[in-house]
């Protein structure tokens, strides 16, 4: 060793590494570890090291770990696979065990997650619904209004229509959120008003809705603005021969062929809102949240209750997110397929 108290040499049978040889056993110096009396030193770099102490010993006597600084004991339990403590928390290591159909059967019995769940199945429903209605009922009507080849500044319209579907959506999304903050956002600003719109439950969720209208509905009117080129002239105009007026011609002629172009997008749209994580994440994270439950929001969607079950602050319950994950896909499976046989039937009236 040198002045400065670096190696110069190594022992008998050691062998000295320089900078680019201990680089390249990089994965061997991680796992390599000199015991001590009070724990074990490890190398911290190439050039530093320090003497680690274990704060939780496992105990075979009384198959439990200890914490030494804490002194609390988590003991094993193998009915759920992981060292529970006395108040009910475990600790985020644990081992596989075998429970069944108990994790689907949780959603649905447990007084603490049945209720948080119901509701935010029943939210998902009316969020995925509404999202697909208001979307597709305004790009009709923007589609329907717009579809004339005789309009003046035709395509500056459908440019104008289309921007909000060209732009990033989660950048969108972070705007909104933005515009809807109580004390700075453009929303009060612009109304005069004071509303803590994330703050509760209906003003939170009647957000969410027209965020999701603003982004959806360029979608819905290039959808629709397609079909209904696509349907011959000829039939309206047999239609208005016939003494029809336009809104019967519309309700009789147009609006089903219509139908049969655009519900499996409709469909389609609905799994997608379903499962709509980003609109949730990038702006109100699920709150507002009760007192009760930090973790299932107002705003929550199956797809977001699952993200926190599995990999937020507390989480690390995998098997109870992949049982509700399972769930979601039943529920989006069964809608799609209920779906398709109606447009299937479309298909067959329409012949």
């Amino acid at each position: 060793m040198n002045e400065r108290g670096k190696i110069t040499t190594a022992p008998q049978g050691l062998v000295l590494l320089n900078a680019s040889q201990a680089a390249a056993r990089s994965a061997e110096l991680e796992t390599f570890a000199v015991p001590t009396e009070n724990g074990a030193i490890k190398s911290q770099g190439l050039s530093r090291a320090y003497e680690g102490r274990p704060t939780r010993v496992y105990d075979s006597g009384c198959d439990c770990i200890n914490g030494k600084v804490s002194g609390e004991v988590w003991t094993a339990d193998n009915s759920v696979g992981s060292f529970i403590a006395a108040d009910g928390k475990a600790l985020p290591q644990g081992w596989q065990v075998n429970v069944g159909f108990s994790n689907f059967t949780r959603a649905f019995t447990d007084p603490a997650v049945s209720g948080p769940f119901l509701s935010i199945l029943v939210w998902n429903f009316a969020f995925a619904f509404l999202s697909v209605l208001i979307t597709f009922v305004a790009g009709l009507l923007v589609a329907m209004a717009l579809n004339s080849p005789d309009l003046r500044a035709l395509r500056w319209y459908r440019v104008l229509i289309v921007l909000p579907y060209a732009m990033p959506s989660f950048a969108m999304l972070l705007v909104w959120r933005d515009m809807f903050n109580q004390d700075f956002g453009l929303v009060n600003s612009l109304t005069g008003q004071h509303i803590n719109w994330f703050g509760e439950v209906w003003t939170a969720r009647f957000a969410i809705l027209l965020i999701q209208f603003w982004l959806g509905y360029p979608y819905m009117f290039l959808v629709c603005l397609g079909a209904l080129q696509a349907i011959p002239k000829d039939l309206t105009e047999a239609a208005a021969v016939d003494g029809a007026k336009r809104y019967q011609a519309f309700r009789a002629v147009v609006f089903p062929l219509l139908l049969v172009a655009v519900a499996p997008l409709l469909i389609s749209s609905f799994a997608f809102n379903f499962n709509n994580f980003n609109i949730i994440a990038l702006t109100t994270n699920g709150g507002p949240f009760p007192p009760d439950n930090p973790r299932a929001g107002a705003t929550d969607l199956l797809v977001s209750l699952v993200y926190k079950l599995a990999f937020a602050s507390g989480g690390a319950q995998y098997g109870f997110a992949a049982a509700v994950s399972i769930l979601i896909f039943i529920i989006v499976a069964t809608v799609s397929i209920v779906g398709f046989r109606r447009t299937a039937a479309l298909e067959e009236v329409n012949r």
